[in-house]
């Protein structure tokens, strides 16, 4: 096995589009993220953007954006294993992986290893997800109506977000102002949608479209449904209204839901959302 360590983005975008196209389910997060870096519409501390070959063909994908962890794209075991070894050499600080369960426990074992100048670490399980594809659209019956959201909900979208990502693990949140900038341009592109009972929003969904790959994407994400109006279909149904919009434009559509809250999973397989992989956190802890 071959490990690089790609420059740029843009660069790790062109050379593993097959391997990408191959797999786009489980690497659209990676296909994304690159996306949305190498176009300047996001930003992060530092970049590392990983592949594997096997005489010659990628058969791995990685990425970390700091202060993240690392998400690795599906690998088999050998490929996992290599990578961890090249990665601890350039990146000792790793708080987290998250990948596929066999390919995560590869990485760590020579990430981690004997002689890794990584050093001691403790690990912690963390969140468990499940990847989620839509097969036939079921439409809940939940009193309301979906919307795209518009400039003037800008603040409101905002706050939702930042607390969606403050009840979730292993996400690193935005500062507001960060998340503020990059839902704006979501609302302008019509990526965000709310729903509305009697006149007032209670739920969003947002969306993002991998589309540089024969077979492209769509992730629903975040779906945030206020506190007290939780139980009521109403993420259910803004979630619905999206992925009909995304079918209907030619993309699959995809989500991660936690694998341990079940009434997540139970609302999203209702309305025709089938499992399709789980990937796994383990946070890696100093002494």
């Amino acid at each position: 096995m071959d490990v690089e360590l790609v420059e740029g983005a843009g660069d790790f975008l062109e050379r593993t589009r097959e391997h990408r196209a191959a797999e786009p389910l489980l690497t659209n997060v990676i296909s994304s993220v690159a996306s949305a870096v190498a176009e300047a519409r996001r930003r992060y501390e530092a970049y590392w953007w990983w592949l594997v070959r096997d005489r010659g063909d990628v058969v791995g994908v990685a990425m970390r954006t700091a202060p993240h962890g690392i998400l690795l794209g599906p690998m088999g075991t050998d490929a996992a294993a290599a990578l961890g070894a090249a990665v601890a050499t350039h990146d000792p600080d790793v708080p987290w992986v998250n990948g596929g369960v066999e390919a995560n426990a590869a990485f760590r074992a020579t990430y981690l290893g004997p002689g890794s100048p990584v050093g001691p670490r403790r690990t912690r399980p963390g969140q468990r997800n499940l990847v989620y594809e839509v097969t036939t659209l079921v439409t809940p019956h939940a009193p309301g109506r979906a919307r795209p959201a518009l400039t003037a909900d800008l603040d409101l979208v905002t706050d939702w977000v930042q607390a969606f990502h403050h009840e979730i693990a292993p996400v690193v949140a935005d500062t507001p102002e960060v998340t503020r900038a990059q839902f704006a341009q979501r609302i302008d592109e019509g990526d965000v949608w709310l729903w509305e009972v009697d006149g007032g929003p209670v739920a969003l969904a947002g969306v993002v479209g991998v589309d540089d790959v024969v077979s492209p994407i769509a992730r629903i994400g975040p779906v945030y449904t206020v506190p007290a109006a939780r139980g009521r279909g109403y993420g259910a149904a803004v979630t619905d209204a999206l992925a009909a919009r995304e079918l209907g434009r030619g993309r699959r559509v995809t989500l991660y839901a936690d694998a341990d809250y079940a009434p997540s999973n139970a609302a999203y397989r209702k309305i025709g959302f089938v499992p399709r992989a789980e990937t796994r956190v383990v946070w890696l802890e100093r002494d």
